[in-house]
């Protein structure tokens, strides 16, 4: 029997479907698409957003002119028409963060996890 599940909802929805599983919340900062009836966390009072991320990184001292090059092309892909509609079918909420944005938000995870990971007592 299972009890509960954190998966993604390409992962889960079928099950959801099927009515083998029943969502209770979504851990994005905001309900996705696939499941827009699903409250997120914050809305049901606990205060935790955590998401699914992936992201381009590059060696420390890569110069900024490659950075930007690649940047550039990973947002016209992330935005364009055709990326969107595969990634929608997928279940999937692209966003594109330029490389500042996104190092915030791994640091800010980071020292989420810092807070969280100790408490689960893992050896």
């Amino acid at each position: 029997m299972i009890l509960f599940v954190i998966g993604l909802p390409v992962a889960i929805k079928p099950q959801i479907d099927g009515g083998e599983l029943k969502p209770i919340a979504q851990f994005w900062p905001e309900r996705t698409s696939s499941l827009p009836d699903v409250p997120t966390l914050k809305e049901i009072g606990v205060d935790l957003t955590l998401s699914v991320n992936l992201g381009i990184f590059s060696p420390t001292g890569t110069p900024e002119d490659i950075i930007k090059t690649v940047s550039d092309a990973a947002q016209k892909v992330l935005t364009s028409p055709e990326y969107l509609e595969w990634a929608s079918s997928r279940m999937v909420n692209p966003a594109f963060l330029p490389a500042a944005d996104y190092a915030a938000l791994v640091d800010q995870e980071r020292v989420l996890y810092q807070r969280i990971v100790p408490t689960l007592n893992l050896n």
